[in-house]
């Protein structure tokens, strides 16, 4: 037999052995969790590569296009246009955007307003009916008539009708808030097809 006090040893370096392995489980579990709390509330971000070679699988690609489009401003009591190439691809908001900037980009050539506009930003709402163009700051001169200015904005409404952008009506904002002028009411959509009588 063996003699009680090498039991009692051996039985306690069992009982280390089983607390030292509990011990260093219970740590990975918790690592693991913590990693896992990290990854859920996006602290922690993982990337997996994607399998190109995949048989079956196929990369998604944008047509892009070259179009014609007429850009519109007013000046000197009429309206002129400008044609310029664009590329046109299937995201209807950058079409909007691309547009809009080039639009911009001829105002500045042609010194229709003061000061440089920039596009902020062109959403649709998700029926896609409703356009809201945010610009940087007010697309005309606060100083205008109230015939200059509302001549200026149906020159935006004019270039998106012309390159056939289908929406209904369109929301001006400055800095994403509503448009607010002394002469013209910007607190509702402006329709596509303007105010003008043609």
């Amino acid at each position: 037999m063996i003699p009680m006090k090498e039991l009692y040893e051996q039985l306690l370096r069992v009982i280390r052995c089983q607390q030292v392995a509990c011990g260093l489980g219970a740590a990975a579990a918790f690592v693991a969790g913590l990693l896992f709390f990290l990854y859920y509330n996006e602290v922690i971000v993982l990337r997996w590569p994607h399998r190109a070679g995949v048989v079956g699988v196929s990369s998604p690609v944008s047509a892009t296009a070259r179009k014609n489009t007429k850009l519109v401003f007013f000046k000197h009591g009429a309206f002129r246009t400008e044609e310029q190439e664009l590329l046109w691809g299937e995201c209807v908001q950058e079409n909007i955007r691309y547009l809009i900037g080039a639009m911009l980009a001829v105002w500045e050539d042609e010194q229709v307003t003061q000061k440089r506009i920039t596009l902020q930003s062109a959403i649709l709402n998700p029926s896609g009916q409703t356009l809201y163009l945010s610009f940087d700051r007010v697309p005309f001169d606060k100083e205008a008539s109230t015939f200059d200015k509302w001549h200026t904005v149906e020159a935006i409404l004019k270039t998106l009708r012309d390159n056939d952008v289908d929406v209904r009506e369109v929301y001006f904002l400055v800095h994403h808030e509503r448009l607010v002028d002394s002469h013209l009411d910007f607190s509702n959509p402006w329709p596509l097809r303007g105010f003008l009588k043609t």
